[in-house]
């Protein structure tokens, strides 16, 4: 029941900002508010991990800094590409924030992550055009974090 409700909020795109404590370790929020975003976006720490989740050449037309770029398609492979990278170079207890499209593939990674037991995880339900209104940050080309 708790992941069907985190689903439909996932989902929801009237919601502005939510976060959802299931327990007192987990710490799961969804932004869909621009200036919601921004805020968090600039007072942001060393860990928070920003992924964005879109195709590497749609990441490579456009992307604000601080994002690396891991392509997820919620298949097996892309799971699996996810799971690695971020056992490989993070900790569980870092803050995960997860953008892409319109937010589909970054509601498919947040099921994926917290079943594997990641804690602190952040959806963010805008476009990619949302995202990088307004920043001056903006960068271009790959990302190469999968090398």
């Amino acid at each position: 029941m708790r992941d069907f409700f985190l689903i439909l909020l996932l989902t929801s795109t009237s919601v502005t900002y939510v976060s959802v404590k299931i327990n007192t370790n987990c710490d799961y929020k969804i932004i869909a508010d621009k200036k919601e975003f921004d805020d968090f976006y600039n007072t942001s720490d060393t860990k928070d991990i920003f992924i964005d989740l879109r195709d590497g050449k749609d990441y490579e037309t456009g992307h604000l800094s601080k994002f690396i770029n891991i392509p997820y398609d919620g298949k097996a492979k892309a799971e699996e590409t996810i799971l690695k990278f971020l056992d490989d170079n993070y900790s569980k207890e870092n803050r995960f924030v997860l953008s892409c499209y319109s937010s589909k593939r970054a509601s498919k990674a947040f099921m994926l992550l917290k079943k594997k037991g990641y804690k602190n995880i952040v959806v963010v339900n805008l476009t990619a055009e949302e995202l990088i209104t307004g920043f001056n940050d903006i960068s271009t080309g790959p990302c190469n974090c999968l090398e």
